[in-house]
């Protein structure tokens, strides 16, 4: 940041901070310049800044050099909790304190509402105050309320983040590509692409059994029956709003065949659509031509990576590169910026983009990863903000270190664990740039379905004797019936805490079955 000297050759090599300090504190600026520090403030780098902050100001660098700062510069800092700054930091620097209920959703929504066309405007306005309400001080709306003394989420976010994932949903739906037509029966269809919008922006971190609670809260709201009407064990989350007719229509997997004359599958790279992936693919599709940036979040074997995968090969590869980045504990903000920087070409000045004009997404897989160092930061996803919400990063080259380099035509899809139980959460501030959604376990229904696709193609019964095909048959549910009794009766212990047992031990199971040759 500051920069650093070689203990071997005594050779100072300047850092991006102060390289940046030594270029606009510079009398003769016509301007005025605003140095904005945004990220998380600890012990070390903030206390290097006291000679800037009190009456001295001047940037100390550790090869002696001494640079004032300028009165035409001014510097401040935007941080979300100053749980680690100390009392020199906090008396040198005049504090704001933005509370998150000071302005809330409410503001954000009336401004998305009025970009909207005249026309609608005043039927969406009444669509937020039935469904969320109205926010103040002291009150989120009656829908925020309910989620908060009801219902559980899988992760914390904004209450502005999920308003403005709600827009960014309904947007898609209704302009571009696949869009929903609302020029005909316009209130009725508004309606219902609002509530589908709402489950998977407000309600998209619920799990299975949240979901069923708040299906039936939106359903006492719902005075004008625009909710889908539901067979048993089914939700809202189970149906969507018809292109073509503009109703509502069941979710249906497209089916998956068996690949013929195939004898041993590929199976570590065996794409099988379900449900639930389905659905997430369907979400994907009308964020990511919007350029928005999709964040999915689920438990072991939710099929995150596989429906990410399934999801790039709709791209066109003439159009959109993929470039996949999986994150660990050992991951550098260096690193991170290296991966991404690696597949960029020059395209001119300061700018900088995928190769042939192409645009790019970039996968990151296991977002959570990243180590949280002491003072509770992660500093890799601090860079993977910088990305995100500027646009690019610092260049790192000593002749332009300090100036920033443009990133054009990147998006960005991201995968994570469900935080908790040992597994980090991400940075308030980055979530705020994702539209996040939770994936979750398949039904009984679609893993019978897939496995039961996968052994009937392996073993046809025209191929095989009559009592071997009954065993086929009944293979399936016996296996799911002894994976279930393991995942309830065997749970993890201190001592045994290997013991999770989620959908990737049974394929393990069928990927032994599908290996087996027929004599055998």
């Amino acid at each position: 940041m500051y920069g650093e000297m070689d203990p071997l050759s005594g050779e100072w090599t300047t850092g991006v901070f102060a390289a940046m300090w030594a270029k606009y504190n510079n009398r003769a600026n016509a301007y005025n310049t605003w140095i904005i520090a945004d990220g998380p403030v600890d012990a070390i780098w903030i206390e290097d800044l006291n000679t800037v902050l009190d009456d001295n100001k001047i940037l100390t660098l550790a090869n002696g050099d001494r640079i004032p700062m300028t009165p035409n510069v001014k510097i401040m800092f935007e941080v979300e909790t100053l749980v680690n700054a100390s009392p020199a930091t906090v008396s040198r620097a005049g504090i704001i304190y933005v509370s998150e209920t000071d302005l809330d959703w409410t503001p954000y929504m009336e401004g998305w509402v009025k970009k909207q066309s005249s026309s609608l405007q005043s039927i969406l306005r009444g669509l937020f105050t039935k469904y969320l309400g109205a926010s103040n001080p002291v009150d989120p709306g009656h829908c925020m309320d309910w989620m908060n003394r009801n219902v559980s989420v899988v992760m914390q976010c904004s209450r502005v983040g999920l308003v403005a994932g709600l827009c960014d949903l309904f947007k898609g739906l209704t302009e571009g590509k696949g869009a929903i037509d609302i020029s005909v029966d316009t209130e009725k269809r508004l309606e219902k692409l609002f509530l589908y919008c709402l489950c998977w922006s407000v309600g998209g971190l619920l799990e299975q059994e949240m979901r069923i609670k708040f299906d039936g809260y939106l359903r006492t709201l719902d005075k004008n029956g625009s909710m889908p009407k539901c067979n048993a064990n089914e939700t809202i989350y189970e149906y969507y709003v018809s292109v073509e007719t503009g109703t509502w229509a069941l979710w249906k997997p497209p089916v998956w065949v068996y690949p013929a004359g195939v004898e041993k599958l590929d199976f570590s790279n065996l794409l099988v659509p379900t449900m639930d992936s389905t659905r997430a693919l369907f979400i994907c599709t009308h964020l990511h031509k919007q350029r928005k940036a999709i964040c999915m979040v689920g438990g072991e074997g939710t099929a995150k990576t596989s429906t990410a995968l399934m999801f790039f090969r709709q791209l066109d590869a003439n159009e959109m590169l993929v470039k996949r980045v999986n994150f660990s504990s050992a991951t550098s903000p260096f690193m991170c910026q290296s991966s991404i920087e690696v597949e960029l070409e020059k395209r001119g000045g300061r700018n900088f983009g995928p190769p042939g004009g192409k645009a790019m997404t970039i996968f990151m897989d296991d977002l959570s990863m990243p180590e949280v160092n002491t003072w509770g930061d992660q500093p890799t996803l601090e860079m993977v903000r910088l990305i995100v919400e500027y646009g690019g990063f610092c260049f790192l080259d000593k002749d332009k270190r300090g100036d920033f380099k443009i990133c054009e035509d990147l998006q960005y899809m991201a995968a994570m664990q469900h935080p908790g139980g040992g597994k980090n959460d991400i940075p308030n501030r980055l979530k705020r740039n994702f539209f996040i959604f939770n994936m979750v376990l398949p039904s009984i229904t679609s893993i019978n379905d897939i496995y039961g696709q996968m052994l009937a193609g392996r073993f046809p019964a025209k191929s095989i004797p009559a009592e071997t095909a009954a065993v086929v048959n009944n293979l399936t549910s016996a296996t799911i019936m002894l994976w279930r009794t393991m995942k309830d009766k065997m749970l993890p212990t201190p001592a045994k805490f290997h013991y999770i047992f989620n959908l990737r031990e049974l394929s393990r199971v069928f990927l032994s079955l599908i290996h087996i040759s027929e004599p055998t």
